[in-house]
């Protein structure tokens, strides 16, 4: 036998490495599995020879249902089980054989949600069966070991993980989600048909903070990275096989936001070195400061009902490239499109606006606007910024204009000046309407730089815009 596809499991920051952690819903047993301590911790079980029994004088029928996690014991796997039936008072029949031989003082832990944070993290993923379910209560959970989950969903059965904040299913938004930490580890999810939602991951390593596999779904989720290492992913896909992002938000200031995905639905991208990087469809979508907004690179690309802003390049691709480019806005980029080579594209109903060149080798549709999209989010520009000595981290520009910048928005430097390092960059402090520190330096004594923010997050149109229906409509959220 083996675990049932129907359990559901518990993660809780108040639970515990051993502990049972799941419960298989509609079993004659109690769920103990949504509390932070096991509800029976045995330290005295027995077994005559390898067999699924485990014999106890603690046995009880509201045990049936629940997971128990096997502690240790001479001869036993350790490992989670399911209680399948209890002869009370004797013994508890569990899905499998629990030990390899006899069994004297072993430990049993029955209930209690499980704790990530220890070196049984990853063995706790990869225990799971197709059709299963995790739920990851709130709070921060800080990973113990790099995450390799390899066990995979099925199309009808997929393992899904859900976070919540108060109560299960209450879908969580903002940072009311809870957060993963993996720290300078990784999430790398191989397993595929695995569905994530209403969760945040970050890291600062040098791995992606989070990476799973084809045919999955990430839904309601954010992704950060905070390191300094180059072309790491916030949130990415290891194929674009099936695979979407829905009402997702990520951030990787020297990487990419977004990877390799067949769907990016109402997704928010944003101050990042590549907002997206090789989509199938992209719709509904917020693409702001960026380098480069969307890397079409060479596949076959969709994009319609986006709003591309503030980048360097706005949509960019090489090589042989097909698609269509339909109503979408392109704003306050240095080149809002740019193609290697003129392509067999089709572009139409776009809205360029205040762009420093709407187009390289992109022939514009008929129905195409060239106008100020007044987008609800002012920005601030210039091309006076100035670096201080070593280690350059303060940011002056003579005309003053960083009076109502914050330090919750970036700086995207898209032309270098004396020789900046063209990027995007954290502000850490806002020390006057002249003067920013940045969380990294672009580089000691440098003048003469163009930069661009985009002032607070609001992406909507404004009463009379040209843009009509293009990009986000007025009140239209993306990411959560």
């Amino acid at each position: 036998m083996a675990l049932n596809a129907t359990l559901v499991w518990e993660i809780r920051t108040t639970g515990a490495q051993t502990n049972g952690g799941g419960y298989k819903p509609g079993a004659s047993g109690t769920d103990y599995s949504q509390q932070a301590a096991a509800q029976y911790a045995l330290t005295t079980v027995t077994s005559a020879g390898a067999t699924a029994t485990m014999t106890h004088a603690s046995a009880a029928a509201v045990m049936v249902g629940n997971t128990c996690r096997v502690v240790s014991g001479t001869n036993a796997t350790l490992g989670w089980y399911e209680i399948i039936s209890v002869n009370v008072g004797v013994d508890i029949t569990v899905d499998r054989n629990w030990c390899t031989g006899a069994v004297t003082n072993g430990a049993v832990n029955v209930g209690g949600a499980f704790k990530i944070g220890g070196t049984l993290d990853n063995d706790f993923f990869e225990a799971k069966v197709a059709g299963n379910t995790i739920w990851i209560g709130p709070g921060t959970h800080t990973t113990g070991e790099g995450m390799t989950p390899t066990p995979a969903g099925t199309s009808a059965a997929p393992i899904n993980v859900k976070g919540y904040n108060a109560a299960r299913d209450d879908a969580p938004t903002g940072d009311n989600r809870p957060l993963i930490n993996v720290g300078t580890s990784y999430w790398n999810d191989s397993g595929g048909y695995r569905n994530y939602s209403y969760l945040r991951f970050t890291g600062s390593g040098s791995q992606h903070p989070f990476y799973t596999a084809s045919n999955s779904t990430v839904s309601n989720c954010k992704g950060t990275y905070t390191g300094t290492s180059a072309n790491v992913v916030a949130l990415s896909f290891s194929g674009v096989s099936g695979t979407t992002f829905i009402n997702c938000e990520a951030s990787s200031p020297t990487g990419y936001a977004f990877g390799n995905a067949a769907y990016l639905v109402n997704c928010y991208a944003h101050d990042s070195k590549v907002g997206i990087n090789r989509p199938g469809i992209v719709t509904g979508c917020v693409i702001d400061t960026c380098q480069t907004g969307i890397d079409i690179a060479t596949d076959v690309t969709s994009c319609y009902n986006n709003t591309v802003r503030n980048c360097l390049l706005g949509i960019e691709a090489g090589g042989t490239d097909s698609g269509f480019f339909i109503n979408n806005i392109i704003a306050d980029c240095v080149t809002g499109a740019s193609l290697a080579a003129v392509e067999n594209q089709y572009w139409d109903y776009n809205c360029w606006s205040n762009n420093d060149t709407d187009v390289t080798n992109v022939t514009k549709g008929s129905h195409d606007v060239t106008a100020d999209a007044l987008l609800g989010s002012g920005i601030a520009e210039g091309t006076d910024g100035v670096t201080n000595a070593a280690p350059g981290t303060t940011f002056t520009a003579a005309s003053n204009p960083f009076g109502s910048v914050t330090t919750s928005d970036y700086l995207n430097i898209i032309e270098a000046g004396t020789g900046a390092t063209l990027g995007v960059y954290a502000i850490s402090a806002v020390v006057g309407a002249g003067t920013l520190t940045l969380a990294t330096s672009p580089g000691a004594s440098k003048t003469g730089i163009d930069y661009r923010i985009v002032l607070g997050k609001d992406f909507t149109l404004g009463a009379g815009s040209p843009a009509f229906n293009a990009g986000l409509k007025l009140g239209a959220d993306v990411g959560l």
